[in-house]
């Protein structure tokens, strides 16, 4: 079976400050905590300004066990590639933005699927579910 590459963005807007925001997007281990798309992490290595994971991830009802780099340009930019495992060559860029009531989040996501992976739209509903849980739990 070949594989492709699925391409979107997804933009939210959550009523928090931007700091508060860009410290729980890029922090995969809280995120475990509050949706089930990363479902586990172990940390190899952590910089200021990057970091090297073991993420088990489920997207569109498939399990992904990765190794994950992450990058950091707090508070504006939080970008994770997958260097290794079931998604190798992977990533996902998350861009934040001040607006006048908190932070526009806009999500970048390629992420290598099956090309005769039908449902793999499910990917970015999954991404679009961990933006509302981030905002959940950020707005109340």
């Amino acid at each position: 079976m070949g594989r492709g590459f699925l391409k979107g963005t997804i933009s939210m807007d959550i009523q928090a400050s931007i700091g508060s925001v860009y410290e729980l997007l890029s922090n995969h281990a809280e995120l475990s905590k509050i949706n089930n798309t990363v479902v586990k992490v172990k940390m190899r290595s952590e910089r200021p300004e990057s970091a090297v994971n073991e993420e088990t991830m489920y997207l569109n009802g498939k399990t992904y066990k990765c190794m994950v780099k992450h990058l950091f340009e707090a508070p504006s930019v939080h970008t994770y590639t997958v260097i290794g495992g079931d998604a190798k060559g992977s990533s996902v860029v998350q861009r934040l933005e001040e607006i006048p009531d908190g932070t526009r989040v806009n999500m970048s996501i390629d992420w290598k699927v099956s090309l005769f992976g039908f449902r793999s739209k499910g990917i970015l509903s999954d991404y679009t579910a961990l933006l509302n849980d981030v905002k959940l739990q950020l707005e109340f």
